[in-house]
């Protein structure tokens, strides 16, 4: 990417606890424009059974549904129902699930020591502090 344009990849922004975690005692990492409490859902999301819990969300690289909408724009419960069980059940849930793996491996590599994420960031960094 950088040959073809001067840019720098530093994404994704993941807390090191959930990937590789390579940054002791991290408690407060992110760059929200909000405050969350993700105590709330983390902690709601640790009593579920494994795989039993579907993630919506309005755009993610094929690893969620698109629920059609009505022409007033609402989802229909019938809608919903029909998504949740091709996730659950379907082929393409099954692919969505290698797919948030392979994500989520990819993440790993990227933010971890030495990865294109890390070197990255640690290049902008110096570039910053050369800047003055």
């Amino acid at each position: 990417m950088s040959k073809a344009c001067p840019l720098l990849t530093t994404g994704p922004t993941i807390r090191s606890i959930y990937l590789d975690e390579r940054v002791e005692d991290e408690d407060d990492y992110d760059i929200s424009l909000c405050e969350i409490d993700t105590s709330l859902s983390i902690n709601w999301l640790s009593t579920k059974p494994t795989g039993s819990v579907v993630y919506v969300s309005f755009d993610a690289w094929k690893v969620g549904i698109r629920a059609k909408v009505d022409e007033h724009g609402i989802v229909k419960r019938e809608e919903i129902v029909i998504c949740i069980k091709e996730v659950m059940e379907g082929d393409r849930g099954r692919e969505m699930k290698m797919n948030s793996k392979k994500w989520k491996e990819l993440a790993i590599e990227a933010t971890s020591e030495s990865g294109t994420s890390d070197t990255n960031i640690n290049e902008l960094v110096a570039v910053l502090r050369n800047t003055k």
